[in-house]
């Protein structure tokens, strides 16, 4: 059993992953074609409004979270890794995510893509 793995968590769709005095919760279970190696390439498009991160997938859906960490995790979830999130810069204006979240958004997929699965 890989360290921070629970099988019968991972069965319901979540594993967990301790980190020091937090947990984060690992990779869902992801669909058998994503752990066969098909590649489905998705991409998101993260901006900071009303004060919460929202995603916007290639396929038009929305993810907002004002946790970086859940939301890396849902679009982990649904396919999109760190090389896929694009972000507005600063010069842009309000739409662009306060420095820290960016950092956290993408430490987080990061660490999901490299946690074991």
């Amino acid at each position: 059993m890989r360290r921070g793995h629970n099988p019968a968590i991972a069965q319901r769709g979540v594993a967990l992953q301790n980190q020091g005095s937090k947990t984060l919760f690992c990779a869902p279970c992801l669909p058998a074609q994503r752990r066969s190696g098909d590649r489905i390439e998705m991409k998101a498009h993260v901006v900071y409004r009303d004060g919460q991160l929202t995603a916007t997938l290639s396929t038009g859906h929305e993810m907002t979270s004002n946790d970086p960490y859940v939301l890396a995790e849902r679009l982990y979830a649904a396919g999109v890794t760190k090389e896929e999130v694009t972000m507005p810069d600063w010069r842009e204006g309000e739409s662009s995510p306060p420095g820290g979240l960016k950092i956290a958004l993408y430490w987080r997929l990061a660490q999901l893509r490299t946690c074991g699965r």
